[in-house]
């Protein structure tokens, strides 16, 4: 996978990164505010429709070895039937990637950002800001072709490694997400940099 090199940030941008921090606050979701892009249907589906078809044709040499043994009639209603079948495992590939798609989930509050993914059991994940150490962009060759963008959450939790980052928005997406996590890791930071020196001057008075 390629890392995306930054991007520059002018007023605009910033100006941008503002309303979102607003709408947050106000109770939007960061998944309405920065939506995933519709064409990670047809990056997924790239996948899924190509492991059908390869299964499909594969098992097409033994179906037309036994209907070549056939009659005209028999032959003619096996190919109608493998191919409503073919039909029926594309429309189950698409189905599948486009209720994942509507089902994609995530957010971020004052603490932790939260990433909900699946088609019938979902997966969630929570990671809070403090225990996020990197924030970055990258894209794989179909990311590259359909103009998508993953961002990555790294953590020391293993567990969670696969299911941490949002996969699926536009360039600028990835970098106001990007910005406003780090924003709030930097704001946590902050806080706990300024709870420190007091609990240190405790320790010392009651010595």
């Amino acid at each position: 996978m390629a890392q995306e090199k930054p991007v520059k940030k002018g007023r605009k941008f910033h100006a941008e990164q503002q309303r979102i921090e607003a709408a947050l606050e106000s109770g939007e979701h960061l998944r309405q505010l920065v939506p995933l892009r519709f064409r990670k249907i047809f990056k997924k589906c790239f996948w899924s429709v190509t492991v059908v078809c390869l299964l499909w044709g594969v098992a097409s040499v033994f179906v037309l070895k036994h209907l070549s043994q056939q009659n005209e009639d028999v032959l003619r209603q096996g190919w109608a039937a493998w191919i409503a079948l073919l039909l029926l495992g594309l429309l189950w590939a698409t189905g599948v990637q486009l209720i994942y798609f509507i089902r994609y989930f995530y957010d971020i509050d004052e603490r932790s950002i939260i990433i909900r993914k699946g088609v019938i059991a979902q997966s969630e994940v929570t990671l809070p800001f403090s225990k996020i150490t990197d924030v970055y962009v990258d894209q794989d060759l179909l990311d590259v072709f359909f103009g998508l963008y993953d961002v990555h959450f790294s953590s020391p939790t293993q567990s969670s490694g696969k299911a941490a980052h949002i996969d699926g928005v536009d360039k600028r997406g990835a970098v106001l997400i990007r910005g406003i996590v780090l924003e709030r890791i930097h704001r946590e930071d902050d806080a706990m940099a300024a709870q420190q020196p007091a609990g240190v001057e405790r320790a010392q008075k009651t010595k």
